[in-house]
């Protein structure tokens, strides 16, 4: 997926980027290892909408959601996407998927840094 920096020609957010494991299986650092290296909340009853809007207002490109844990990151994950995997439902919203523990279902947010890498 390619879009221009024009924050109004991207799809609406949040946008679904996929499933990934959120670390970096060849990263030398513990803290480097997490692609979703940003600030970070947790909230017993987190939302897809409420993790975007915690990351976009602190300027960050991607919002990950891993059950009751939002992080933020501005680069994209190295590993494939992961299949069958982020589907548990959020807290705050059953029809939503939040993830589990070490997989991360990641949104873009509006913020707009540098598109062309997603």
């Amino acid at each position: 997926i390619v879009f221009t920096c024009d924050p109004a020609s991207a799809p609406a957010a949040p946008y679904r980027l996929g499933c990934y494991r959120d670390y970096d299986r060849n990263s030398i650092s513990p803290w480097d290892a997490y692609f979703l290296n940003g600030q970070f909340f947790t909230f017993s009853n987190m939302t897809v909408d409420l993790c975007v809007n915690f990351c976009e207002t602190r300027h960050y490109m991607l919002a990950g959601l891993l059950g009751t844990t939002c992080i933020c990151g501005s680069a994209m994950p190295t590993d494939a996407q992961l299949t069958g995997q982020c589907t548990e439902a959020c807290p705050g919203n059953r029809s939503q998927q939040c993830a589990t523990y070490a997989t991360a279902n990641v949104f873009r947010t509006r913020i707009c840094t540098s598109w062309d890498q997603l």
